[in-house]
């Protein structure tokens, strides 16, 4: 349904409250600028791992921008890394590799941001991207794979342009992955993080930063799972259900108390819990269901489990991959041992980056860099 201007009025006003309560602790204040200084040939490196949503977010409220309704948290992990070379050309055009192969839908998504990019920095040129993933499963739906290219690619460019200093700025990496994925730009500050977004915002500051959470004592797996969704589809059909107003309401009353009172890991863990449920009843009542009968049948299982263990909680995003949380990892190789499904994934909370390519990597890049030539 479509927001009233009060409501939009409203909606702006909590954010910019949620905003201030940020920076009187020292977060989201003004971001660094940067010379643009592009070398023809010039070529930088970016990696970017993907992210499991907490308060989760669905729907733009400016697509051109990436801007969302409402701000968000996740938390980053280390299922999988994307790995980003860039390439500035004083000639030429904006091309991208993923995986061996061209791709044009990344390459869309691409133009948009690169289009915002050059605009806003008065640079003329093409920038061509060369990108790997390198997953620890075959194929899964929900794992966060968009916001991990997203951060590769956005710390890949502005190497190119700007140099490491800038690469190191996770809020300006943040801002501009943003353009790209609007979970790149959690993506890109790294473990658990807040994506300061709301209708209103100046472009400048919707970006993220990290929260200061107890990341290091959650322990989790997922239990991978494919699907032809698109999260783009996804995002159509909640601004169109009857609940998505109340969610997003409610999502900045959660954010705010989270800001304003301490809280635990597992504050965090049960806000992911129940968000799971609130995103699933806001898409189905649009006709969109994300999951399959093994994550239906893996989370009836898990409730069961749950009935005599406190202290394990389920999340999933726009897919079916589901993953389990709990700060005893005891307690998580037994409901392992009880869902006994064929595949598990345990993973870590990622917060650092590599900042330097390995040699294989290099060579392929640059052998594709060669063939454009």
């Amino acid at each position: 349904m479509e927001m009233t201007n009060s409501e939009m009025q409203e909606l702006k006003a909590m954010g910019s409250a949620i905003q201030k309560i940020a920076q009187k602790n020292g977060k989201f204040l003004s971001t660094k600028r940067y010379t643009a200084d592009p070398h023809d040939g010039e070529i930088s490196y970016g990696e970017g791992n993907p992210i499991i949503g907490m308060e989760k977010f669905l729907g733009y409220y400016d697509p051109s921008m990436n801007i969302a309704y409402s701000p968000s948290i996740s938390m980053n992990t280390d299922f999988s890394v994307a790995k980003a070379f860039c390439r500035y050309s004083k000639s030429g055009k904006d091309s991208i590799m993923v995986d061996g192969t061209t791709n044009e839908k990344y390459l869309g998504r691409m133009e948009k941001a690169l289009d915002l990019f050059r605009k806003e920095n008065s640079i003329e040129g093409s920038f061509q991207f060369f990108l790997k993933r390198e997953r620890r499963y075959k194929e899964a739906k929900g794992l966060g794979e968009s916001a991990a290219v997203a951060s590769a690619t956005a710390r890949a460019l502005l190497g190119c342009v700007f140099g490491k200093e800038a690469v190191g700025d996770t809020a300006f990496v943040s801002r501009y992955a943003r353009l790209v994925s609007g979970s790149g730009s959690r993506s890109a500050a790294g473990g658990i993080s807040l994506w300061m977004s709301f209708p209103g915002i100046a472009n400048e500051e919707c970006y993220a930063e990290r929260m200061e959470a107890d990341y290091k004592g959650i322990k989790f797996f997922t239990i991978p799972e494919k699907s032809l969704i698109e999260t783009i589809s996804a995002h159509s059909a909640a601004v169109q259900s009857d609940f998505y107003k109340n969610w997003i309401f409610g999502k900045y009353n959660r954010i705010k108390a989270l800001l304003e009172n301490p809280f635990s890991a597992e504050d965090l863990l049960s806000m992911a819990e129940k968000d799971m449920f609130r995103l699933d009843g806001i898409l189905m009542s649009s006709g969109f269901f994300v999951h399959n009968n093994s994550s239906m049948s893996n989370l009836g299982k898990f409730f069961d489990f749950k009935k005599s263990n406190d202290g394990v909680y389920v999340t999933a995003d726009t897919g079916p991959s589901l993953v389990f949380f709990s700060k005893d990892e005891r307690q998580l190789k037994e409901l392992e041992a009880y869902l006994n499904p064929p595949n598990v994934l345990y993973g870590n909370a990622a917060v650092d980056f590599h900042m330097n390519p390995n040699q294989k990597d290099k060579e392929q890049a640059d052998n594709y860099f060669s063939s454009l030539e």
